[in-house]
């Protein structure tokens, strides 16, 4: 929960979006290898993964049988056969893949304790990289992948973040963790950053300020509806229910009912958290849902405009 009067979250805020701000965290990852990785990635993923060169990666999404998302990822191609899955939910996505490779050649692991990620946001993060790194990485550009040294510990640089500035990602050996955090933080605060200390703020009310879309954004949505309409081509898995996406990527929904269950004070005004009913015409049958949101509003507001991010 945040209040207005935090003055730690809101340090912890303007570290981000005026300086640099360093916090440890990461999404679960999967590693998966073998001389069929690309075959099964482009059938479990909306976007073309084969375009992804090595040291790159995408920001994609996968859908279940209705054509609605189940988890937005990134795919990181770290070597050749060789991918990285950043995924909120890693042991969902192993029978996933089981269930969908066929007969292709591939390993898949969770790795998430193998290694370790930092993240180095803000305005001025470029110049705490470079700091700490044994090479400078200016000409590295965003979703790029590469390799450096923070003193001795080989790491994997990754220019990406979930704030809405520039910022890059460490991972490191996790036996390497509490070294890199060492040296990473004693950068940060050289260029006059801070380590972050509060988890609402770098997880939720950031990314939000931004329009990023959290994962309980997406219940029940296609990816047209999410504004990721961009990431899909017509292939093997996605191509199957591709019928069911096309016909409902013109839907309008119109909001039904908002009721607050809880309001909070937040450095950035009143957040109210609700119950949203909305409805739609699909296939020309009437269709309400249900879903949790959690807005940023005037405490005068009557009405929920449904915002796409």
């Amino acid at each position: 929960m945040l209040f207005r009067e935090d003055n730690v979250a809101r340090a912890d805020a303007d570290a981000i979006r005026k300086g640099v701000g360093f916090y440890r965290w990461t999404h679960d990852i999967v590693e998966i290898t073998g001389k069929d990785a690309l075959e099964v990635l482009q059938k479990i993923y909306i976007s073309n993964i084969s375009k992804v060169a090595v040291g790159r990666s995408k920001y994609t999404a996968s859908l279940d049988e209705n054509g609605e998302i189940i988890d937005d990822v990134i795919v990181m191609h770290m070597a050749d056969g060789l991918y990285w899955v950043s995924d909120l939910y890693g042991p969902r996505l192993l029978p996933w893949i089981e269930k969908h490779k066929g007969t292709a050649d591939i390993q898949t692991k969770i790795i998430t304790y193998d290694w370790d990620m930092y993240a180095i946001q803000g305005p001025d993060s470029i110049n705490a990289m470079n700091a700490m790194l044994d090479k400078p990485i200016d000409e590295l550009k965003r979703f790029g992948i590469c390799e450096r040294k923070i003193g001795d510990i080989p790491v994997y640089i990754h220019r990406s973040g979930f704030t809405g500035e520039n910022g890059y990602e460490i991972y490191s050996a996790f036996d390497k963790s509490a070294e890199i955090h060492n040296l990473a933080l004693k950068a940060v605060e050289a260029v006059g950053g801070r380590e972050l200390q509060t988890l609402e703020v770098y997880v939720r009310s950031i990314p939000m300020e931004k329009g990023f879309a959290l994962k309980q954004d997406f219940k029940h949505l296609s990816p047209y509806e999410c504004g990721l309409g961009w990431a899909v081509i017509k292939i093997s898995l996605v191509k199957r229910q591709h019928w069911r996406v096309k016909n409902i990527r013109n839907i309008v929904w119109s909001v039904l009912n908002f009721h607050v269950n809880q309001q909070k004070i937040s450095p950035s005004g009143s957040v109210y958290t609700g119950t949203v009913w909305k409805s739609a015409a699909v296939h020309r049958q009437s269709t309400a849902i249900q879903s949790t949101k959690t807005l940023v509003l005037p405490p005068s507001a009557l009405t929920y405009p449904m915002v796409r991010s």
